[in-house]
Order: C-alpha cells, then sequence, then structure tokens
C-alpha cells in the first residue's frame, strides 16, 4: 500500500532497529501526512476533506519508538531548519544591501537626503525587506493550547502536534489552567469545517492584553507515539473521551515482543534513506490548489462515484453501529473512520501507492487496531492482573532465558552456566513492583 521509497525505507528501517515493520511503516505515513496536511481530498463532488490525519502508535517501553520515530520525521524537521534558513539569508541580504547605501566606501555612515535616487532604493529596499515570506512552520511539540492556535493563526491556520511522548496531551488536557481541558485546536482542526475562535483578556501580557484569534479553517494534525498507559490515560479521562477526540484518532497499538533482537543488524542504505526524503519533501511543494481524487471510482445510485473498497467500508460501518455490531459500544469513531481512511488513501495515491486491495487490507488493518484500542479490554497492553495471566508470563520468560542459557555438547542439550537469581530477577522486571523477591529466590 505504501509507495515504493516509503516500503524500501521502513523495510530496511524496521531490520536495521529490529521493529516490526509496521512501525516505521507507519510513522512514515504520519510524516507524509505532515507534509500533505495544507492539501484536500474531493471524495465526490460535494463531499471534501482536509488531509488532516490525527494518529497514535502505542507500544512497549524500550521497543526503539523514539530512534525511529526521529528517523521517520528527519525530512520535516530538515524543511523547517531550510525555512529558517532561507527567512534568513534573504533578510541578511537585503539589510547588506541597505547598509550599502547608508555608508561610503570606507564603511563610514551617510546620511540619505529625501528625493533622491538613493533614497527611493532605501525605501524600496526596505519594503522588500518587511515582505520577505516569514519560515514556514508546521509542526509543534511541547505547547501550550493557546500558544498552539496564535501558531496555527501565523501559518496559514496549519499546526501539528508531532512528539515520540504522547506527553503532550497533558497540555491540552490542563495541565497549565487548572485542570480545565482546551481541546477545540485540535477538535475543530481535524475537520477544517468551522472557524476557529478565541479571544482572551488578560493573557500573555498582562490584565489589559488581549488575544484575539480567528483561523477560518484550522488545521491540527496529531503524530504522537507513546506507552500502554498513554492509551489508558486518554481513555480514562472524561475530556478526551466525552468532548471526542478519541474519535478522532486512528490507532496501532503493536504487541509486546517476545524475540531477542540480532545484535548486528543490516544497516539502512544511504539510497534508500535519500528517496524516503525526497518523496516526503515533495509533499510540501504540492499545490493546494484544487483537490486530491481517489483513484479507481466506481459508479454507484444517484451519481455517487467512489472506489469499491471505500463503498465496502461505508457498509461496514453503517451496519457495526447498529445494536450488537463491531462498532456498536464506539459509533463515533467509526463514523469518522471512512473520513480518516480516504485522507491517507488520497496522499498514498498521490505519492505512487494505493491500490484497491493494498487500501481494503489498510482498512482492515485500522480496523482491528482501533478496536484493540478502544473496545478490548486489556488486549491493547501485555496480559497482566491475574494469577493465571502473571505465571504464564513468568513460565514464558523463564524458558527464553533457559534456552538463551543452552548449547548443544556431542549432540545433547546442556547448560553453558548456571541459571541465577539475577536471571530471575531479569526475566520478572514486569513484577519489579510487586515484590517478587521471594519468589526469585525459591
Amino acid at each position: 500500500v505504501l509507495p515504493e521509497e516509503l516500503r524500501a525505507w521502513s523495510i530496511a528501517q524496521g531490520r536495521f532497529n529490529q521493529v516490526p515493520a509496521s512501525m516505521p511503516a507507519v510513522f512514515a505515513l504520519m510524516a507524509a501526512m505532515t507534509a500533505s496536511i495544507h492539501l484536500s481530498v474531493r471524495i465526490r463532488e460535494g463531499w471534501e476533506e482536509p488531509v488532516v490525519w490525527q494518529a497514535i502508535l502505542i507500544a512497549s517501553p524500550s521497543e526503539r519508538k523514539s530512534p525511529v520515530f526521529s528517523a521517520a520525521f528527519r525530512p520535516v524537521y530538515e524543511w523547517g531548519r531550510e525555512e529558517k534558513k532561507r527567512f534568513d539569508e534573504q533578510r541578511a541580504q537585503i539589510q547588506k544591501e541597505i547598509d550599502g547605501c547608508l555608508a561610503d566606501a570606507a564603511g563610514n555612515p551617510t546620511p540619505v537626503k529625501s528625493g533622491t535616487p538613493e533614497h527611493k532604493r532605501v525605501s524600496d529596499l526596505k519594503e522588500r525587506l518587511a515582505k520577505v515570506r516569514p519560515p514556514a512552520r508546521r509542526i509543534a511539540e511541547d505547547i501550550t493550547p493557546e500558544e498552539f492556535m496564535r501558531q496555527m493563526s501565523e501559518h496559514d491556520g496549519i499546526m501539528c502536534l508531532v512528539s515520540d511522548e504522547a506527553d503532550v496531551f497533558q497540555n491540552f488536557g490542563g495541565r497549565y489552567a487548572g485542570g480545565d481541558p482546551k481541546l477545540s485546536p485540535l477538535l475543530k482542526g481535524w475537520d477544517a469545517k468551522s472557524p476557529l475562535i478565541y479571544d482572551r483578556v488578560g493573557t500573555g501580557g498582562g490584565k489589559n492584553a488581549r488575544t484575539n484569534i480567528m483561523i477560518d479553517e484550522p488545521r491540527a494534525g496529531i503524530s504522537v507515539s507513546g506507552q500502554y498507559t498513554v492509551l489508558d490515560m486518554l481513555k480514562d479521562n472524561p475530556a478526551y473521551r466525552a468532548k471526542g477526540l478519541l474519535a478522532r484518532l486512528c490507532y496501532v497499538v503493536l504487541e509486546e515482543r517476545t524475540e531477542c533482537r540480532d545484535l548486528c543488524p543490516e544497516g539502512v542504505p544511504r539510497q534508500i534513506n535519500e528517496g524516503y526524503r525526497d518523496a516526503i519533501r515533495r509533499m510540501f511543494d504540492q499545490d493546494n490548489e484544487g483537490y486530491l481524487l481517489l483513484k479507481n471510482r466506481v459508479e454507484y445510485p444517484n451519481g455517487w462515484r467512489i472506489p469499491k473498497w471505500l463503498q465496502d467500508v461505508r457498509q461496514r460501518v453503517e451496519q457495526g453501529v447498529l445494536k450488537g455490531g463491531e462498532f456498536e459500544n464506539i459509533p463515533d469513531w467509526a463514523g469518522k473512520l471512512v473520513s480518516n481512511l480516504a485522507r491517507v488513501a488520497s496522499v498514498l495515491e498521490a505519492m505512487g501507492g494505493g491500490g484497491e486491495e493494498a487500501l481494503e487490507r489498510l482498512a482492515r488493518f485500522f480496523i482491528a487496531h482501533g478496536r484493540r484500542a478502544l473496545v478490548q479490554p486489556g488486549a491493547a497492553a501485555p496480559a497482566r492482573g491475574t494469577a493465571n495471566d502473571d505465571l504464564a508470563y513468568v513460565v514464558q520468560r523463564l524458558q527464553q532465558k533457559f534456552r538463551a542459557s543452552m548449547h548443544l555438547v556431542g549432540g545433547k542439550l546442556q547448560a553453558s552456566r548456571a541459571f541465577t537469581s539475577r536471571d530471575a530477577f531479569r526475566a520478572c522486571s514486569r513484577f519489579r513492583d510487586k515484590k517478587m523477591e521471594d519468589f526469585c529466590r525459591m
């Protein structure tokens, strides 16, 4: 389903970092959607959607989320740095010309008389200096909701919350506002259909200061990774649950790793990294005039022309939200699923990926992970809590540790060293808070 550059990069990164290929693939998709957030897709006449994606990937601690996330977003970071460099260089060049007009050959200040050609040139240069396009910015991390809205207003109504630590949600949940959540920029920024209006007195500069923000079409992307506890935090917070933030997110919940990593993995070839970077950077340059169009559209009654795979998802959702259906308990999330999938598909197809069967599989992938995150109790995290679960986990870990200390001698399996209490402690690291010392010494 991914375009070739992203697919090759995801496979190579998965091999190098010893993680499931789905992790770098999802992070690469997050980066592509961040680069494409200024675009829109026309699903059919009268049904247009902004290419805004809000997604979170959940995995166990120490699963190398941060290095893979950083590698995926490197082209996005580079784009931001180059925008700042372009702005600084253009201003510096114009300012140098202004300084040259106001000084003689020896560098001494020289006044310019009004009405002279030199005065007109200086005026023109100052006007050019004021019109230098500010550096575009696309991402934010540790930011308050108020500053997030201000940044959106200064960057064409666009800003993306990007972080490999999902702790950033706490800022919008009221960390700096006495527990009062401010989710409107994220909620309204998902569909970009209603204006974001924010008026305050006494913020950011004293009791007489005023903050007035109005964004006609706000767009707020979310690309975040975190641990299982983050998902629990989001689900347990009434504000996130009741106001619809959970319904807007696409989820990917990875299972706990059960095998040892290769200590000397193959690196990522340079040409693969360069191809990936170029593919992401091209999406920044896509013209936002007009709409992306989904491919392989089929004629349906009443003039509906949409891809069959998307129509099948719509049918599945319509049936699933009914009483007893698979989406009975998450109708809001299911209702937004079709829009989310159409947005992702439009970007993948614009980059050279997609395909009817591949997009069908992608839809099933996100449905399965969404249900795992929101519906299936305890499925998001490794099994824990009951005696049987804990015992099964301990046995599994002890078997892994024991096998690691065995080798063949004369065709017979023998221990290369004694299995120590240290091995037991390490195998039962998940239970350190349960005081397993007596168990490990048995």
